[in-house]
C-alpha cells in the first residue's frame, strides 16, 4: 500500500510515463489494425494518466506537509525571522512548557547571530510522525561577529515532526547529531561561547 501511495500521490511521474508508453504502443497498434480494443487501451491509459495527475495535484500527503513545514522553517532561517521559525515549532514541543521556551530562546539567539544554508532533508515517515535529518551550513548573520569553530559550521540536526490539532506538521523534538550530539540547549551554550565578549 505504501508503494502505491508513493507512486500515485507523491511521485506519479513514473506511473504516468508507463501509462503514456502503453497509450503510444496501443495507438500505434490501433493505427495499423483499427482494432477497437487497442483504441479502448489508448483512451483508458491516457485517461488514467490524466486522472493520476489530477489526483496527485489535488491531494496533499503527510510527507508533502512535512516538506512544506521544512520550507517555511528554512525560509525563516534564511531571513533571520525567528517568529516565523518558532511558528513551526509545536506547542507540544519536548516534554514540558519549559522545553518549548528553551528552544524558542535558542532560535532567537541563533537567528540573531547566524544564517544557515541547508542541504536536502531526509524524511522518514512513520505512524503519525516523521523523522527529519538535515545538514545546516552555518555562517554569521549580517553584522554579527560570531566566530564558530570549524566543526560547528556544519551541523546535522534530527527532528521529529507530528501534526498539531490544526493539521499542520510542526517540530516536536530536535537534537544535533554532528559534530557531536547536542540538545538545542547545549547548542545555545556553544553559541554563547562563540560570541565575542563585550
Amino acid at each position: 500500500m505504501d508503494i502505491l501511495r508513493h507512486l500515485v500521490l507523491e511521485n506519479p511521474l513514473t506511473l504516468c510515463i508507463v501509462l503514456g508508453l502503453i497509450a503510444v504502443a496501443a495507438g500505434l497498434f490501433w493505427s495499423r489494425t483499427g482494432s477497437p480494443r487497442s483504441l479502448a487501451a489508448v483512451v483508458a491509459s491516457g485517461g488514467a494518466a490524466v486522472l493520476l495527475v489530477i489526483i496527485s495535484w489535488a491531494v496533499e500527503t503527510d510527507q508533502e506537509r512535512v516538506f512544506r513545514s521544512l520550507r517555511r522553517m528554512t525560509d525563516a532561517a534564511d531571513d533571520g525571522n525567528a517568529d516565523a521559525f518558532i511558528e513551526r515549532i509545536s506547542p507540544e514541543y519536548g516534554d514540558s512548557a519549559s522545553a518549548r521556551e528553551s528552544v524558542e530562546a535558542v532560535v532567537r539567539l541563533g537567528l540573531a547571530h547566524l544564517r544557515a544554508d541547508t542541504e536536502t532533508p531526509v524524511v522518514r515517515m512513520g505512524e503519525g510522525q516523521a523523522t527529519v535529518t538535515q545538514v545546516y551550513r552555518l555562517r554569521p548573520a549580517p553584522g554579527s561577529r560570531v566566530a564558530l569553530p570549524p566543526p560547528y559550521q556544519r551541523v546535522t540536526w534530527e527532528g521529529t515532526f507530528a501534526p498539531d490539532g490544526d493539521g499542520e506538521w510542526r517540530l516536536r523534538t530536535a537534537v544535533a547529531l554532528k559534530p557531536e550530539r547536542m540538545t538545542p540547549e547545549e547548542a545555545s551554550r556553544q553559541l554563547h561561547r562563540a560570541l565575542p565578549r563585550p
